[in-house]
């Protein structure tokens, strides 16, 4: 194991540095900050540039007007799209990351950004409130050097994940099971350096876990769920030196987590998994992993059709290029879409049910909304001119994306389908049923051009965005909309 060997001990009197606009440290007087009386080791060489650009290469590319679907919806969408702390030169949201009942969000200029539920301090913001916030507040992260910034932020259930431009890892939330590891402080409402040996280029979040890939490919995690039930690793600890498993010309592309199993592909389409396999979400021909294992030729498809996948707390997605959804794990909530609540092992998605437009675009303004809906069947087949996946002749699925217990797939037109969970509303469906098995299209506006979806794995909301160029009057009159909480059918987006 390679280790970075550019690191800085943190002392007490470290925090005092107050230059970088971004950095919440207010203390000028050269005193101790009793939250800050641990020393840790930090990075203090800058990530290379190439792993900054890959990790731009997922952010929103300008302004834009968001959806929110879940608790308090209308009230956090208004206040997203007109959010005083986003500056109108040239500041937008790049990153949403939620967690059970909170979300951050980060901005292009590194700002972090949050609101939600805030008991156990994962908002960031020194403070812990028992009710759901639905002002947005500004955390206030206390960087060691001036020109320090997050570039990245992931969300477990309820503790809250930053990467910084020198490969640092702050967290703030709840530890009680070790979620984030070793801290400099004790105050869990503020964001604080985790212990790390090494420099991160890649942060995600389980429910009770934190996992971080080291610029050396080196794969480490803390916390609880994965590895053995009752498990728990206090402190980040190496689980797999991927720079052994990999070809010097390979590299892992993505790392997806649940509440049981971690999923890393790599740059060769391998699919390497470890972790508990309490409802097949890693496929019935498995049980527990204590060490990452190469299950790419247990696949139901071949490895150069693999186009992404997404993980949900327990239950997995992968998506072919021909369309095809394959899912796997728990499905208590329909979660898989499978028109049925029964656990599945690598099933293939076939029904979905779309809503019957020219009706609907038909009705008046002050019309009972018409769910009447019609079902497609759809099959792939598995020759050698690679049919495509397709729904309604023309329409294939494009992207897959999994909350805690929902799914959600966009297609090639536009279109947004979910299933699973849907108490919060986060599917944004007529319905007020806990579950829902079946593949929905959601009732969305007709002329939808490249949508982010924002969902990962410990989410109970879902936050959407559509790129779409609007002249500024547009865009003003949306915003005023969304003040007064009536933007639910409307996306957007502003070019400077």
């Amino acid at each position: 194991m390679a280790l970075n060997s550019h690191f800085s001990a943190a002392f007490a009197n470290y925090m005092n540095n107050s230059n970088n606009p971004n950095s919440g440290n207010g203390n000028n007087n050269g005193g101790n900050d009793d939250d800050y009386s641990v020393a840790v080791k930090i990075n203090r060489q800058k990530l290379p540039i190439r792993v900054i650009r890959n990790i731009q290469e997922s952010y929103l590319k300008g302004k834009a007007l968001f959806q929110a679907f879940g608790e308090h919806q209308f009230d956090v969408q208004g206040n997203i799209n007109t959010c005083a702390f986003v500056s109108g030169t040239g500041e937008y949201i790049v990153k949403i990351s939620s967690g059970a009942h909170h979300t951050l969000m980060l901005t292009n200029d590194g700002k972090i950004l949050s609101f939600g539920k805030n008991l156990d301090g994962q908002l960031g913001i020194g403070e812990r409130k028992a009710i759901f916030q639905k002002d947005i507040s500004v955390a206030q992260p206390q960087y060691q050097f001036s020109d320090e910034t997050a570039i990245d932020v992931c969300c477990g259930s309820n503790h809250s994940v930053i990467l910084t431009n020198y490969g640092n890892i702050l967290a703030c939330g709840w530890n009680e099971f070790h979620q984030y590891g070793t801290t400099v402080g004790n105050d869990a409402s503020k964001f604080s350096y985790v212990e790390y040996n090494n420099a991160a280029q890649m942060i995600r979040c389980g429910n009770n876990a934190t996992i971080v890939l080291s610029v050396d490919n080196e794969l480490s995690m803390c916390g609880t769920g994965i590895i053995e039930k009752g498990r728990a690793f206090n402190s980040l600890t190496s689980l797999e030196d991927f720079s052994k498993l990999l070809s010097s010309s390979e590299h892992i592309s993505d790392i997806q987590c649940g509440a049981e199993h971690i999923v890393v592909r790599t740059s060769f389409n391998s699919i390497y998994v470890v972790g508990q396999n309490t409802y097949h979400q890693l496929g019935s021909s498995f049980s527990e992993h204590r060490r990452f294992v190469d299950i790419t030729k247990k696949l139901p498809f071949k490895r150069d059709e693999l186009l992404s996948f997404a993980c949900g707390l327990y239950h997995t997605l992968f998506l072919c290029k021909s369309g095809a959804v394959y899912v796997s794990g728990y499905n208590g909530y329909g979660q898989l879409g499978i028109g049925t609540l029964r656990d599945s092992d690598f099933e293939l998605v076939t029904d979905f049910y779309k809503y019957d437009l020219t009706s609907v675009y038909r009705q008046g303004v002050l019309s009972t909304f018409d769910t009447s809906m019609i079902t497609y069947t759809c099959h792939v087949i598995d020759n050698e001119d690679k049919s495509q996946y397709t729904i309604d002749q023309n329409e294939i699925i494009k992207q897959v994306y999994a909350g805690s217990n929902h799914s959600l797939l966009v297609s090639n037109l536009g279109n947004i389908y979910s299933f699973g969970f849907g108490r919060f509303g986060q599917l944004n469906l007529n319905t007020s049923q806990d579950n829902n098995p079946h593949v929905t299209q959601m009732f969305l506006p007709k002329s939808m051009i490249d949508t982010t979806i924002f969902s990962n794995s410990a989410a109970n909301i879902t936050i959407l965005a559509d790129r779409q160029p609007i002249n500024s009057w547009m865009y003003n009159n949306l915003r005023k909309r969304a003040r007064q909480g009536e933007l639910f059918d409307i996306k957007a987006y502003c070019q400077n």
